[in-house]
């Protein structure tokens, strides 16, 4: 796991600060990924393009603005590179979703 720089700091504190700056930040960090997986399989962005059945003009949309796509332009790219886009909720989440289906089973 890579050290923490100021920046990192910094987005943590804006991140508690304002949740939506989380989630864009997250998306970001995701399509970095992505743009690196694309580097990393050498493909171009007109590789990409094919597989989506879009234009280059669109994966570089997602590239360059990826606070601006939808999730399910991110996971389309993801399957054009052969991977999946994938949540994962916080146990506190999961318990409390738990919790509220005991609640409105013991309720009906």
């Amino acid at each position: 796991m890579k050290e923490k720089d100021w920046l990192d700091e910094l987005a943590d504190e804006r991140s508690a600060i304002d949740p939506r700056f989380a989630e864009l930040n997250r998306r970001a960090d995701m399509v970095l990924d992505l743009i690196l997986a694309r580097h990393a399989l050498g493909l171009t962005q007109e590789d990409v393009a094919k597989r989506m059945n879009v234009g280059r003009v669109q994966v570089a949309i997602i590239e360059s603005k990826p606070t601006k796509v939808s999730l399910d332009k991110i996971a389309a790219y993801a399957e054009a590179l052969g991977g999946q886009l994938t949540l994962t909720l916080p146990r506190s989440l999961k318990r409390r979703a738990a919790l509220a289906k005991q609640a409105a089973s013991a309720g009906a």
